[in-house]
């Protein structure tokens, strides 16, 4: 009877936690993988761009310092949808600020980002500017002018890969005004641009962000000065099982070389803000004609990485002390008995009836620990590695 209490209370353990992570609240989501570690960035805070850091893109840690700030910036409002790229040596941020496209750069992937001169790069009104550099080197640079609604226009850059060629400037393509983009305005938005065996996938949001219907579609082209054709099965994300409002999208490739795409969603059902970060798999599926781009509906919410480990669920007189050194966990303390670890489905991972109680975990991330002592009391305790 009591190993099934015991069992009871710890299967109500792990929902409480599970169900107690804080969602990662960051709109218009980019991640940049650089050197073994994953950087987020977003729509967040009145003052500039934040920056979050992960090992595994599903516990994330917020920087105490912005990775911009608008002391550092052309305008002092409305800083959304940054996208940073490590060139040369340098760090590159492309946001918008005042509704004005900006670029600003780097030593490091935390910042400070400083624009040398404080001024957008292109003197009308635009947002979320996002850069691609073509096999040949050649950088371009996709962003959205108030010219039909919200469309999409592309540039070619300069070498600096902050000066527009203002010659080169065209419109790849606006919003459809029926079928699946004709919901709340007349809105094509969040460009982001791959090329797959000799053909560009420009990927793009339709509709109001404040719409449900708010979702992701490309278009393709094999000429990337134009010739845009919209794939006729978009959208390709939206309104996933119980999301809403999903869309201003990243693609990126992880740690294992697959690509994957960030994108944020509505709070809730019936609330907009604050928007949160979810990631998940893409990848190119052969077609009749041409591979097509597809995203998978597996998504995998974005959670604040909690600071140390937690909260005890179990108060006891005896107190064991657990180290964490790389992946490495160490238990020690006074007549412990058994040491278990599960993951926060309930699921065990190891178990030691034996001191030393070291365990070298495979992953980081969440872990419940159960402690049972010779006096037969026990303790469980989260654990974040």
């Amino acid at each position: 009877m009591k190993r099934l209490f015991l069992s009871l209370y710890f299967v109500f353990f792990v929902l409480h936690f599970a169900l107690g992570q804080q969602k990662l609240p960051l709109a218009d989501p980019f991640i940049l993988c650089y050197e073994n570690k994953y950087y987020a960035y977003g729509t967040s805070d009145a003052d500039g761009i934040v920056v979050y850091t992960s090992d595994d893109l599903k516990f994330w840690t917020k920087q105490s310092n912005l990775a911009l700030h608008k002391n550092n910036s052309y305008a002092d409002r409305w800083f959304w949808a940054p996208e940073v790229y490590f060139i040369n040596g340098q760090f590159y941020m492309y946001y918008s600020a005042d509704e004005h496209i900006c670029v600003a750069t780097s030593s490091s992937p935390l910042g400070p980002f400083v624009q040398d001169i404080q001024q957008p790069m292109f003197e009308e009104k635009g947002i979320d500017n996002s850069l691609f550099i073509d096999d040949d080197g050649t950088p371009y640079l996709f962003f959205v002018r108030f010219t039909d609604g919200n469309a999409i226009w592309m540039a070619e850059l300069e070498k600096d890969y902050k000066t527009i060629k203002t010659n080169t400037l065209h419109l790849c393509f606006a919003a459809n005004t029926s079928g699946w983009e004709a919901d709340m305005g007349k809105v094509n938005e969040s460009p982001f641009c791959i090329k797959h065996n000799g053909l560009y996938y420009l990927t793009y949001s339709a509709n109001d962000y404040r719409s449900q219907k708010y979702g992701v579609g490309y278009a393709y082209t094999d000429n990337i000065s134009g010739g845009w054709v919209k794939n006729p099965n978009n959208p390709i994300l939206q309104k996933p099982d119980g999301l809403y409002g999903t869309g201003h999208h990243c693609l990126f490739t992880d740690k294992d070389g697959q690509l994957r795409m960030a994108f944020h969603a509505h709070h809730s059902e019936t609330e907009v803000n604050p928007r949160e970060m979810y990631t998940t798999s893409v990848e190119f599926v052969p077609g009749n004609r041409r591979d097509v781009l597809t995203v998978s509906t597996e998504y995998q919410p974005a959670y604040i990485k909690p600071v140390g480990m937690g909260f005890k669920t179990i108060q006891n007189a005896e107190k064991a002390k657990i180290s964490v050194e790389s992946r490495q966990v160490v238990i020690t303390g006074y007549e412990i008995n058994t040491v278990s670890l599960y993951d926060t489905n309930g699921c065990l991972i190891a178990c030691k009836n034996n001191a030393p109680f070291s365990f070298l975990m495979k992953k980081l991330g969440c872990y419940v620990v159960a402690i049972q002592y010779k006096n037969n009391q026990s303790e469980t305790l989260k654990l974040i590695i």
